[in-house]
């Protein structure tokens, strides 16, 4: 069986990612997540919409989920880079993105929906999402995770928050 990535195998190099020295060195200290909002310098929005579209390309999507462009005011959307920490890699290297989007059910309180998580090959199962599980929860409550979930998502999630892999059964109004 052919593995998902097999035709983009070049195309996924974290080098391909790199946010100048000068901006990452204004948040060196922090954690390994760097959170990412409309307001913040494109350069970091460029980089989660590469892992956005890594995200599409492996597990077959029609449409990118993630726009840098996209400009809004009063949205509460907010994504995540992870930064790499272990000095594996150049300085200020994102390993990988997870993107929280604001909905607004017709039969359930609003809430934040997990859109997606991709990380790369190499660092996964290595606990970036267990250890930023705690800080998510804090950050955007009772987030719903939206389907489809791979296989992954619905191990790790049956482990570590298995009330996420209940049904999804709420509508959204159409107004994100």
């Amino acid at each position: 069986m052919r593995h998902p990535l097999d035709g983009h195998r070049h195309k996924i190099e974290l080098r391909e990612i790199r946010i100048p020295e000068h901006l990452v060195a204004v948040h060196e200290g922090r954690a390994d997540l760097f959170e990412v909002s409309f307001r913040t310098h494109l350069a970091f929005r460029n980089a989660v919409h590469r892992f956005a579209i890594y995200f599409k390309r492996e597990f077959g999507y029609d449409f990118i989920q993630y726009d840098p462009q996209e400009f809004d005011v009063h949205s509460k959307d907010v994504a995540y880079l992870w930064m790499d920490q272990s000095n594996s890699y150049p300085k200020g290297l994102p390993i990988g993105a997870v993107s929280f989007r604001w909905r607004e059910w017709t039969n359930h309180e609003p809430t934040f929906a997990l859109q997606w998580i991709w990380l790369h090959p190499y660092e996964r199962c290595k606990g970036h999402v267990r250890a930023a599980w705690p800080f998510f929860q804090k950050q955007h409550g009772d987030f719903v995770v939206e389907p489809p979930l791979s296989p992954a998502m619905k191990a790790f999630l049956k482990k570590v928050d298995p009330d996420k892999l209940k049904p999804y059964e709420m509508e959204t109004s159409g107004h994100d």
